[in-house]
């Protein structure tokens, strides 16, 4: 089968552990954790999250559907303006108008707010230094940042956020490879390792040795990143092709019974058909 291990909200959990942001942080440690897009939602809809989040989870709600797609755009609107996207972007990207998008993006800048003071304070940094960082110290020089030009010192702005967050997932992704390939799974189970697509790993394992080594790349994924608090996690989802993956669910730690109540499932459906 077809096994997708994804890194689940890997660069909106880095953006919470260098900014601190109380409402990021709320979303991925602690017991009652919140719905990050659900927060930006809620502001949206002028509601407060308690009342928002029961209107998404009640299906009998009369504003169900309303919450649904609020969440949807909330979504959008947050990852769009991680990487610097401005109302204009962001109306062409939702199909509404400028001024619609704008109050989309007020809401989530109200929401994590010390996330975007944080923005702000990465790129005076990187201005007074020339470069850019990673967590484990990787740089990325940009000397347009004190560039005359408003456009290109605006865009190495961008860059020096955007390297931070992309070049600290990158590092994490590909330290977990590492320890894959360290741990020599190749040579004593029936693996292929194709490709990372994204924040995702995807591989080729056999259905006998699924339950055996999912659980083994799973916890190699989400050891401890540099020095992050908030925890590093892992989605699994298998499928008889890479179109069609069937999540085991967010926030299950893989193991050889779910995997094989997962197998049996797909398997009775392929006997159907």
């Amino acid at each position: 089968m077809i096994v997708s291990l994804d890194f689940s909200a890997q660069e909106l959990r880095i953006i919470a552990d260098y900014s601190k942001d109380p409402n990021m942080l709320a979303c991925y440690m602690g017991e009652q954790r919140k719905d990050l897009h659900s927060l930006t939602a809620a502001g949206i809809a002028k509601a407060s999250y308690e009342e928002f989040v029961s209107w998404l989870y009640d299906e009998s709600s009369p504003n169900h559907k309303f919450a649904k797609d609020t969440r949807k755009t909330a979504k959008t609107v947050n990852f769009g303006s991680e990487y610097g996207a401005q109302a204009a972007k962001m109306a062409q990207t939702l199909m509404v108008t400028e001024e619609e998008a704008q109050a989309y993006l007020d809401a989530k800048f109200s929401a994590f707010a010390r996330s975007e003071e944080w923005k702000r304070e990465v790129t005076m940094e990187a201005r007074k230094l020339g470069y850019s960082t990673t967590k484990l110290g990787a740089r990325r020089h940009l000397p347009d940042l004190n560039s005359s030009n408003k456009w290109e010192a605006a865009k190495a702005e961008r860059q020096a956020v955007n390297f931070k967050i992309q070049g600290s997932g990158a590092e994490m992704t590909k330290l977990a490879m590492g320890r894959i390939w360290e741990a020599n799974i190749r040579n004593q189970y029936d693996v292929r390792f194709f490709a990372p697509i994204h924040d995702e790993m995807v591989f080729s394992i056999s259905l006998e040795d699924i339950p055996k080594v999912v659980p083994l790349i799973h916890s190699m994924m989400t050891e401890q990143y540099a020095d992050m608090e908030v925890p590093v996690e892992s989605s699994v989802s298998l499928g008889w092709n890479f179109g069609d993956q069937h999540e085991l669910g967010d926030g299950v730690v893989p193991t050889a019974d779910n995997l094989n109540a997962m197998i049996e499932k797909l398997s009775a459906g392929l006997s159907k058909e």
